[in-house]
């Protein structure tokens, strides 16, 4: 079984958060669960800052339990860098996807774009989270169906309320 959708360290940031979640206790957790894998989703735009989880606690992760913990990767797309980032992490780690992304910008903004057609040139899945300000996107999802057919080789994941 693999757990698509996991993040470390997202608590315990806020006055009154629960202490943080370490890789010791998601992987006593998967071993309580019968999960075999987990798909580690940084997240560091500013939007979730506060409860962001960052790609080096990402990295670190992985290289402890690489059997276990899939690495994704998610800069923020208005890091002016973003786009190398994705290029030098692909490289240098084992990364098999982008996601979380979540961000205020609207699903078909072209920053997005500019990751679509790099997880589409590097082989990645994209997981986003969607809801009225994140990733958002109207009703039906049109701007999802038009980047469906923009890029139809990426396999989006969809996760969130507006999902």
């Amino acid at each position: 079984m693999i757990d698509i959708h996991t993040h470390l360290n997202i608590t315990g940031r806020l006055p009154g958060d629960a202490p943080p979640l370490i890789v010791e206790q998601l992987i006593d957790r998967m071993n309580r669960e019968g999960v075999d894998q987990s798909c580690l989703l940084p997240c560091e735009s500013p939007e979730v800052a506060a409860r962001g989880f960052i790609h080096e606690e990402a990295f670190a992760a992985h290289q402890r339990y690489p059997e276990r913990l899939i690495l994704f990767i998610s800069p923020d797309p208005r890091n002016g860098a973003c786009l190398k980032l994705m290029d030098h992490w692909a490289a240098a780690y084992d990364v098999r996807g982008f996601g979380e992304l979540k961000n205020g910008l609207a699903f078909d903004d072209p920053l997005h774009k500019q990751i679509y057609a790099k997880c589409n040139e590097l082989g990645l899945p994209l997981l986003f989270h969607s809801d009225p300000t994140l990733c958002w996107d109207e009703v039906g999802l049109p701007r999802l169906e038009a980047c469906l057919q923009e890029f139809p080789n990426v396999n989006f994941i969809g996760h969130g309320p507006g999902w």
